[in-house]
């Protein structure tokens, strides 16, 4: 079921307006409406527009065998559907088709697992109700396994499971639940060993109970075990903590290696979050307000690629240590343009200028004649953050130079501008000197937010003092 945007929009903002207690009851009519086979209501299209809410209500769940299917990969399912399947990324879009095709496709023996979950679930035997669940898992894998692997030995049996199953998206992403449901068993365990999602930090016990996983199944499932990382990786606040695992089972620490063994796939998936930084910033650099969007982002960057440097020893040769260079280089280039090279156009911007003859010269005067403008001013002081921002973490980004030189810049021309504006108080009517004081006011703030208060307090202590005693 296909909705407009504008349609998609008054729902959400309807659902958003519910009492808790209204959401919860929704959402356990939607889970039995399903569990019943009721075909009719759109259950996919209700809770993706039900999914902000449930970001602050924790309605009660009935754990169906879909739900339990579903659990080894939760952490990488995403509302996004992006029309070239995103690694380590699974599309909730995927689920229902991958689900209804496994039903058809396990038969009696799928039919069964289910029906024997929803039995023990109903009687609430915990150890029964773990063994339904490995079953599931485990009898997921013997009808995935075989298709799968003859779909991607051979274009013909892949274009028809794929046209079987809704696509080569989903196909692609049912690919990828496979490895996960074969550990399912080992990861919903090392869950239950861990702080709950999201995980703020990973300290050296957490480390120690994953690389515990992590050998285990490299024993008895090889090939699944990078896998088990990638899934406790989404289950972290900043991907690229995961990096402390890496490290730990890389006899060096360092990219060399690690990006030579099975590891590659971690490091891959962490390297594609940090370069999706770059992409991000410059579709955004050229729109209003870019700036500051910009700097935000910038600072998410800084925090993905300092926990990528601290955590493994990344060597300029390398494969990754090239990757994070290329991405820092397009992400300074975007600030450099975006924010350094316009400010001085947008930060003295809301300090008026005019020229005026003065005999046979013409020079520039502070522009008395009207107040502040509110917005100019709003820009000059976005801007001046964004350049002392760009200082502060200029050195990860390659651009501390060409930013120190910008507000030094500034500094001098705020200085310039208030000497001019003083210049002229002797010959001015009583509202200019109400205004210069504004002025002041003004770029002794913006002073502020480049260099300092100390500077900016002396500068207009002066500036006020020279006013009043004019």
């Amino acid at each position: 079921m296909l909705l407009k945007a504008e349609k998609k929009e008054a729902l959400q903002a309807l659902f958003s307006r519910m009492p808790s207690h209204r959401v919860s009851e929704l959402v356990t009519l939607l889970d039995k409406a399903r569990q019943a086979g009721d075909t009719g209501i759109p259950h996919d299209l209700i809770m993706s527009l039900l999914r902000p809410s449930l970001q602050f209500v924790k309605p009660p769940r009935r754990n169906t065998p879909q739900r339990i299917f579903c659990n080894p990969f939760e952490d990488l399912l995403t509302p996004m559907d992006p029309r070239v399947k995103e690694k380590a990324l699974i599309a909730r879009a995927s689920l229902q088709p991958v689900w209804e095709w496994l039903l058809r496709a396990g038969g009696a023996d799928m039919s069964r697992v289910c029906a024997i979950y929803d039995k023990v679930a109903e009687r609430g035997d915990k150890e029964a109700i773990w063994e339904a669940q490995v079953a599931i898992w485990e009898t997921a894998v013997e009808v995935i396994e075989a298709p799968v692997e003859q779909a991607y030995a051979d274009a013909e049996s892949g274009k028809k499971l794929a046209a079987d199953i809704g696509g080569v998206n989903r196909l692609d992403d049912l690919r990828e639940m496979l490895p996960f449901l074969r550990i399912g068993a080992e990861i919903e365990r090392l869950k239950l060993r861990l702080p709950m999602k999201p995980i703020m930090k990973l300290d050296s016990n957490h480390v120690g109970e994953i690389k515990e996983a992590y050998h285990k199944i490299a024993g008895s499932k090889p090939g699944n075990e990078s896998w088990l990382v990638i899934g406790i990786m989404r289950r972290l606040l900043r991907d690229a903590d995961i990096l402390k695992v890496v490290r730990s089972l890389s006899p060096k620490g360092d990219d060399t290696l690690a990006s030579m063994t099975d590891l590659s796939l971690v490091g891959d998936v962490v390297l594609q979050n940090v370069e999706a930084f770059a992409d991000t910033i410059e579709a955004v650099a050229g729109r209003p307000g870019g700036a500051q969007e910009v700097m935000k982002l910038a600072q998410e960057y800084v925090g993905s690629f300092k926990a990528v440097t601290d955590n493994l020893n990344i060597k300029r040769e390398g494969e990754w240590g090239q990757r994070l260079l290329e991405t820092r280089k397009r992400i300074s280039g975007t600030i450099d343009k975006v924010v350094l090279q316009s400010a001085k156009e947008q930060v003295l911007g809301s300090l008026k200028m005019r020229r005026k003859k003065i005999g046979r010269t013409t020079t520039g005067v502070a522009d008395l004649r009207s107040d502040i403008d509110p917005a100019e001013y709003r820009k000059a002081e976005e801007r001046a953050k964004a350049v002392r921002e760009t200082v502060r973490i200029g050195e990860r980004i390659g651009v501390s130079s060409a930013a120190r030189a910008v507000v030094s810049n500034l500094n001098k021309e705020l200085d310039t501008y208030g000497e001019t504006l003083l210049d002229q108080m002797a010959n001015v009517p009583p509202e200019y000197r109400k205004r210069a004081k504004s002025y002041v006011i003004m770029a002794a703030h913006l002073k502020e937010i480049l260099v300092g208060p100390d500077e900016a307090d002396l500068f207009r202590r002066r500036a006020l003092a020279r006013i009043s005693g004019t």
